[in-house]
């Protein structure tokens, strides 16, 4: 349905128009552009000038809701390996999944909120205290994950989804939550067995998530039309 604006609204009564703005890139209408910009479809409610364009609250809900299903998982499989796993600064985990799905599959904003909202979580439930310095690097996963592949390479191919997770692993893993641990007393040099130890988990991470995105439905969540990226 086209909008009619700029005058064309019961003689141009502009003042009681209301329109609910929402991004809608799909296709854009040079007539909304001149009045609201970047505006697609409307709808006329009966006897009343309001507009309402098509929005995406459907497609941030389930993100959301995916975005809290991830840190869910996080949280379940850190607790399991922390009690199980856990050597000192080494642990053989594959909590950090969810967290680079949740960037790879939404963005780094909700990369890096998931690995937050993991970490708070996931570390009283453990007995230890918030590390700020670790709860950093966790959000820096997921924030890495989701600006690589994104931004950088936005196929969804092994190669670069392992790209994206060895390169978030590098820098969440290997050098800030590392520097975090040293907080705790750990010689350097067992903090350099965590370089070999992620260049492995995160390869086979970026395995696990590139199964799971050949489920077309999953890999909808990364390619939404109704998203400005």
């Amino acid at each position: 349905m086209k909008c009619r604006l700029n005058g064309e609204l019961s003689g141009g009564r502009k003042a009681d128009l209301l329109a609910v703005w929402t991004l809608h890139p799909a296709s854009y209408s040079k007539t909304a552009n001149a009045l609201a910009g970047d505006l697609l479809s409307c709808y006329m409610c009966a006897g009343k000038e309001v507009i309402f364009l098509k929005t995406n609250v459907k497609t941030n809900t389930k993100k959301l809701v995916v975005a809290a299903l991830m840190t869910a998982l996080c949280v379940v499989i850190g607790l399991v390996c922390k009690r199980f796993l856990t050597f000192g600064a080494i642990r053989i985990t594959l909590e950090n999944l969810p967290i680079l799905l949740a960037g790879i599959l939404l963005g780094p904003v909700y990369g890096a909120t998931v690995g937050i909202a993991a970490d708070l979580i996931s570390a009283p439930l453990s007995g230890f205290g918030v590390n700020p310095i670790i709860t950093l690097g966790a959000a820096s996963i997921g924030m890495v994950a989701g600006m690589f592949s994104q931004y950088i390479i936005k196929r969804k191919g092994f190669l670069q989804t392992l790209l994206a997770s060895l390169s978030a692993h590098a820098v969440g893993s290997m050098i800030i939550k590392s520097l975090g641990l040293w907080t705790y007393g750990y010689a350097w040099q067992m903090l350099l067995m965590r370089v070999p130890l992620y260049l492995l988990i995160g390869t086979a991470e970026a395995y696990l998530i590139f199964v799971i995105l050949k489920n077309k439905h999953i890999l909808s969540l990364a390619s939404q039309k109704g998203e400005k990226r």
